[in-house]
């Protein structure tokens, strides 16, 4: 194939108007919280519930941060109450936890749910 380029644009030759002015002084002034499932985030982050990336303290840790983090599913019940209890000992925030729809999900939602997790994530 043969293509022929006619016109090339660089960065400064595009100009990009907003619709309304910024009011903002500084970048330092800007709120990027927001507020899930009832509690405010400093920041919209979520750590996904993967097991080599969100155990109980990775979950704890992100909510000192002011953001969320979800408990992977990737052991047994038992261990995952533990993780759950461990990420929220001393008033910790909101954490959630992941379960699936497998066997024995019923039975991981009514244990986390009975330690106190209010938030799931299937």
């Amino acid at each position: 194939m043969n293509f022929k380029i006619r016109e090339a644009l660089g960065y400064s030759s595009i100009y990009i108007e907003p619709n309304c002015p910024s009011y903002i002084e500084h970048r330092a002034d800007c709120d990027t919280s927001v507020e899930f499932c009832g509690y405010k985030l400093k920041l919209p982050v979520i750590a996904s519930p993967m097991q080599d990336v969100c155990d109980g303290e990775m979950a704890r840790q992100m909510w000192h941060e002011g953001c969320l983090g979800i408990i992977h599913r990737f052991m047994d019940i038992k261990e995952q109450v533990n993780e759950y209890c461990l990420a929220t000992r001393d008033g910790g925030g909101m954490i959630g936890v992941a379960v699936g729809v497998g066997k024995d999900w019923y039975e991981r939602v009514s244990e986390l749910y009975t330690v106190g997790a209010k938030l799931f994530c299937v």
